[in-house]
């Protein structure tokens, strides 16, 4: 999903670079922070903000209170955003989509991501009731409301954008096509398919497709203008009771009829729409016929073959090559294209742009330009913002670059990656360029202010010629006829995608496709005798059809009187903002607590948690005190981290009760065996990650450390440790690919290594080094694979045993110093869940089963006779079930049954 929400803020979203110059500036109901650089859009956020704050409050009938930080964030090329609740905030990702996802109606992408995300603030953080209580007493805890279905949320926020502008999804025919895809299928939807995660469906927002068409239901059957309002309300007062109890009390509805009454609706309306399934032409040919797939951006090859890009739920992305009913991959770097992707016939070359992690600030991540031919993959530019490229015959290239926002063109020097701007239109977001066959003139579709076409672009002024005078509908993705008399786009002007044919000599349009659902990606043949396209299908895949094309079977349609070009945004207009130097102290004092509970062999200790974080999550920090009142003692934990280098710097004070892992079935024992430290705790981490493909990853971490302690005076007569001082290293590297469906890695590897020595001049005189590797093959099944293994340890000397007692299962034993083991294990899917419960907040993904085997043990010598003399043998079986508590929080249940060589069996759970 490209929009999303979550509860606290404290999970990482990139790191930023300190060395830009963040400003902020108040409006009467916003906090704007933005670099300096563009102060510009801050300028137009802040009109946007405070016209969308009276709309939106009146339709949800609340607002959070005081000034709502927006963060505007220009270093990352994907169009996203999101807002928080205990840490309140939104923050915009200012790249504009690249595809059709918002539709072609709205002013701005700005103007999109406001009205969603103030709409998830706007109804997560009411407080009435049962929460106006809790907020009596623990601060500003006001997130019930978060605390729901996915498609609530999404739907809610969708409604917002759409009855609140005069664009938003619900308006766009795109959005439409992939709730009728579903629902005029054999297999609709349930309504606990609609909370199903994104990654592992298509389409990957369906919870916000079908979300809004629910919520647009619900506001027809009750008739009620405030019926947001009620229902929030509502929720928040009874939040134990689940949705279905909401809107049967607050709207006199049942959650299933609303339901089944919007499928009945919206497939009635989409049969009139659509029609009947039928093909293409009498002379059209399927290229592909894969299930769980969607193929995009067909290019014909010179040898009649085609090359396109796949998109498969069970893997990654790929580059192919097509033949009738033959599909095979292409060599080279696996696939993850951002905007369109270009083909040079003559050189068999691909000219594509992709996403690149900034190797510092490992969390941003930009679009940079690549080709790829016979050799490997060569990088173009370095930092551009640019995406879509397109090669003209002549070898000059052109390409989309990011405005934070808007858009504009750019040429490309392929040698040095220089690029030279055409001059923009101001406020214009620019689409698919393509140059003409014998590269003198460029098309592109260009939004501006709520029209989109398809324009001529003068490559030299930007002056734009559009085909079809800025009329309402929306036209994307143009192509060239090989004799360059005719562009072929995509437009939603029937309220079905289709292919469309403007003549240039005769200033004609007709119609060319007659799809079922839609048809996408034009592109010609080199005899201009073929439409190669992307056909979307029922179950929402999209196939490559091709279809003879003959004129006389064409539609004509009638060309709209010729309108003036769209002026720019009245955001655009704004006036300039005068921002002061940004300040994270504000944001850090505390506004809630929660209560805490522990125990230890003395008793019950109570306490309380307190955390916050600013907006551009710079610093950090969690205060938490225990209290005792067996005997009247307090503990505490203050820990702070600074994001404001390339590395991660953390500080922890401590005064806290240390759990001590005793022997394994001893659970009794377990609960009350406690050490009281108390010291502090240095950590400087640099995490580097690298993006290899769409579901591949690698990262490499390295963390150094120090750390000292030492134990009460009343823990001396439990435990031997007095006081500790000790420093650390350690590295992690890894790459793991995974399909969408598979919650664990099928493929890949994981090294890890640690070293730690105790501080001379202490009660310990540890030393210790640790390693282990794993790897991941894919076994011939789907969602299957194998797990190889190993460990070893060497120790000398002494630690504390509250430390060794903590270290990863296979890397320690307490009287002997090393250790060695393998381990070899069979992971297999035992159920795909792809329905939930009704209304409740819990959805079940998947369980999972593994079979383990392992073979090792510690020893008193390095010696290979002597591991072998007392390594042992052990078989588990271990039980994954995933579930999604909650719309966001992510949870994995581990249930492991273990028998050992010995006869030994042990049973042990765990939370992830």
């Amino acid at each position: 999903a490209r929009v999303c929400h979550h509860l606290g803020g404290d999970q990482a979203h990139g790191k930023r670079d300190p060395g830009r110059d963040w400003r902020q500036t108040p409006t009467e109901h916003f906090l704007l922070i933005y670099p300096q650089a563009i102060a510009d859009v801050a300028a137009q956020a802040a009109f946007i903000a405070e016209q969308a704050y009276p709309r939106v409050k009146a339709l949800f009938g609340y607002a959070p209170p005081g000034r709502t930080p927006v963060v505007l964030n220009p270093d990352a090329d994907v169009a996203n955003g999101y807002s928080t609740g205990l840490n309140t905030k939104m923050e915009f990702y200012l790249a504009a989509p690249t595809d059709k996802f918002d539709g072609t109606l709205n002013t701005s992408w700005l103007e999109s991501l406001m009205y969603h995300e103030y709409a998830h603030l706007c109804h997560g953080l009411r407080g009435e009731g049962l929460t106006r209580v809790l907020m009596f007493f623990f601060g500003n805890v006001n997130v019930i409301n978060f605390i729901s279905p996915q498609w609530w949320n999404e739907g809610l926020a969708e409604y917002s954008e759409t009855a609140l502008t005069a664009g938003g999804r619900g308006r766009n025919p795109y959005h439409t096509m992939k709730l009728a895809a579903n629902l005029l299928s054999d297999e609709p939807w349930s309504l606990g398919q609609l909370g199903t995660p994104s990654a592992y469906t298509f389409p990957s927002d369906r919870a916000y497709v079908g979300g809004y068409a629910l919520v647009a239901q619900l506001r027809s059957d009750t008739g009620q203008d405030d019926f947001i309002d009620r229902a929030a309300r509502r929720q928040s007062a009874w939040p134990l009771f689940g949705l279905g109890f909401v809107w049967r009390r607050a709207l006199q509805v049942r959650v299933n009829d609303v339901f089944a009454a919007m499928q009945e609706k919206q497939r009635d309306e989409f049969q009139a729409l659509f029609g009947s399934p039928r093909l293409l032409g009498p002379q059209a040919m399927a290229w592909t016929a894969e299930d769980n797939s969607q193929f995009e951006q067909p290019h014909w090859l010179s040898d009649g073959s085609l090359t396109a890009y796949v998109n498969r739920l069970d893997a990654g992305p790929a580059w192919v090559r097509l033949r009738p009913g033959r599909t095979s991959e292409c060599a080279g770097t696996p696939a993850l294209s951002t905007g369109r992707f270009s083909y040079d016939r003559q050189s068999q070359v691909r000219y594509y742009s992709r996403l690149v992690p900034d190797w510092i600030y490992s969390g941003t991540e930009i679009s940079d330009l690549f080709c790829e031919g016979a050799q490997d993959e060569h990088r173009l530019t370095y930092g551009a913002h640019a995406w879509s490229p397109d090669i003209s015959a002549e070898g000059r290239l052109v390409c989309v670059v990011n405005d934070f926002g808007p858009t504009h063109l750019a040429l490309v020097d392929a040698g040095t990656g220089r690029l030279s701007a055409i001059p923009p239109v101001t406020g214009a977001v620019y689409l698919s360029p393509r140059w003409s066959p014998d590269g003198r003139r460029l098309a592109a579709a260009v939004r501006l202010n709520g029209r989109q076409d398809i324009c001529l672009v003068d490559a030299a002024t930007g002056v734009l010629t559009p085909l079809t005078g800025w009329d309402l509908p929306g036209d994307h993705d143009p192509a060239w006829s090989p004799d360059g008399e005719t562009i072929y786009f995509v437009s939603d002007r029937t309220g079905v995608h289709q292919i469309f044919a403007y003549r240039l000599t005769t200033r004609e349009l007709f119609q060319v496709t007659d799809a079922f659902l839609g048809a996408f990606d034009p592109d010609i043949s080199p005899d201009g005798k073929t439409l190669a396209l992307a056909e979307y299908q029922l179950g929402n895949l999209q196939q490559i059809v091709t279809l003879a094309l003959d004129p006389s079977r064409w539609k004509p349609v009638p060309l709209p009187m010729p309108a003036a070009q769209p002026a720019p945004p009245a955001e655009t207009q704004a006036p300039a903002v005068r921002g002061e130097p940004y300040s994270a102290w504000p944001h850090l004092l505390p506004t809630y607590w929660m209560p805490t509970l522990a125990e230890d062999r003395e008793g019950v200790l109570v306490g309380a948690l307190s955390a916050r974080q600013d907006p551009l999550e710079l610093h950090a920090w969690q205060a938490q005190i225990l209290f005792q009142p067996q005997n009247g003692k307090t503990y505490g934990e203050f820990e702070y981290s600074n994001d404001q280098t390339p590395t991660t710097l953390s500080i922890e004070l401590f005064s806290l009760p240390l759990y001590r892992w005793r022997a394994s079935d001893d659970y009794v024992s377990q609960t009350r065996d406690w050490a009281r430290r108390e010291g502090i705790s240095l950590k400087d981490t640099w995490t580097i990650n690298w993006l290899l493909a769409e579901n591949r990853r690698g990262l490499v971490q390295l963390n150094a450390g120090y750390d000292t302690y030492r134990l009460r005076e009343a823990d001396g007569r439990y435990f031997q440790d007095t006081a500790y001082a000790g420093v650390q290293a350690e590295i992690l590297a890894g790459y793991a690919r995974q399909a969408r469906r598979d919650l664990f890695p099928v493929a890949g590897w994981l090294v890890q290594g640690h070293g730690r020595r105790a501080v001379p001049g202490h009660a310990f005189d540890g030393r210790l080094a640790w390693a282990g590797l794993d790897w991941f093959c894919p076994s011939l099944w789907a969602h299957q694979a194998f797990r190889f293994g190993a460990r070893a340890s060497a120790r000398q000397g002494d630690f504390p045993d509250s430390f060794t007692e903590t270290l990863p299962l296979g890397y320690h034993d307490d009287q002997r110093p090393y250790a060695a083991k393998v381990t070899g294990a069979y992971r297999f899917p035992l159920w795909h869940l792809d329905a939930g419960p009704d209304v409740l907040p819990l959805f079940i993904h998947a369980l999972w089963g593994e079979l383990e085997g392992d073979y090792g043990q510690a020893c008193s010598t390095a010696s290979t006779e002597a591991w072998k003399a007392r390594a042992r043998y052990s078989a588990s079986l271990i039980l994954h079930l995933d579930l999604e508590a909650f719309w966001y929080l992510p949870l994995r249940i581990d249930q492991i049954a273990t028998l050992t060589q010995d006869g030994q069996f042990e049973i042990r759970y765990g939370l992830n």
